[in-house]
């Protein structure tokens, strides 16, 4: 699930892990992801930005993923987060991004082979 409120920063992402062999489910808020996830829908791993609109943001859909679903693999990122974000998140990829590092970092993630 790629959880991004900037529509081209989402929409680029989600379609190279699509053409990258994924199905990818895009949410443009925390409050989008959370609902589709309270909801029955299913994700491996969310990748989600850390500012978005709404109730929820980033850092708490982050927690309501920890707490409910703690098998579900987290990838965070933010243009603002630096070193603090780094060290508070283990998975942490600042932006602008490299979609190639995305990938690496979701199937090291999910420890799988490349798709």
């Amino acid at each position: 699930m790629v959880v991004e409120d900037e529509v081209i920063t989402r929409s680029v992402a989600a379609e190279f892990l699509r053409e990258s062999g994924f199905v990818v489910i895009e949410a443009a808020s925390g409050d989008e992801a959370w609902h589709y996830l309270t909801c029955g829908g299913k994700a491996d791993l969310v990748f989600t930005d850390l500012k978005m609109p709404g109730a929820i943001q980033g850092e708490q859909l982050i927690d309501h993923v920890r707490a409910n679903f703690p098998a579900m693999k987290i990838i965070v990122t933010s243009g603002n987060g630096g070193p603090l974000a780094a060290v508070t998140y283990s998975e942490f990829m600042q932006k602008p991004y490299d979609l190639d590092e995305v990938l690496d970092r979701i199937v090291k993630s999910l420890g799988i082979d490349k798709p």
